[in-house]
């Protein structure tokens, strides 16, 4: 579990991060209808979030970096206070008056 200040994060959460829980893709099962936006990460690899066709909602996240992972929006679980974020990622894009917690690992791009 991670917040992420990216940029992109940024524009899809209309907030200062996304709030994200690490799953295994075999982990997660999805259904109903699924919209899907895809961009480049900056690290050259592609990105697909898919979101709600009817509320626009932004649900998960898969990417060609890690195949094998699906990261969750923790405000479409159906309990959001399950969230507790390990670290913090794209630091280096966070806004200036998001005082985000920086007692918890912080990392100014993404975790290798």
């Amino acid at each position: 579990m991670f917040n992420c200040h990216c940029t992109h994060c940024q524009k899809t959460t209309g907030s200062a991060y996304a709030p994200l829980l690490v799953f295994s893709r075999d982990a997660v099962k999805l259904t109903g209808d699924v919209k899907y936006h895809s961009w480049t990460s900056d690290r050259g690899r592609l990105v697909k979030r898919g979101f709600c066709p009817t509320c626009g909602n932004p649900i998960f996240a898969v990417g060609d970096a890690n195949p094998t992972v699906c990261f969750l929006y923790a405000p479409s679980l159906d309990d959001p206070k399950l969230h507790q974020p390990q670290d913090q990622r794209y630091t280096r894009s966070a806004q200036p008056w998001d005082k985000f917690d920086q007692t918890i690992p912080c990392y100014e791009k993404g975790r290798v």
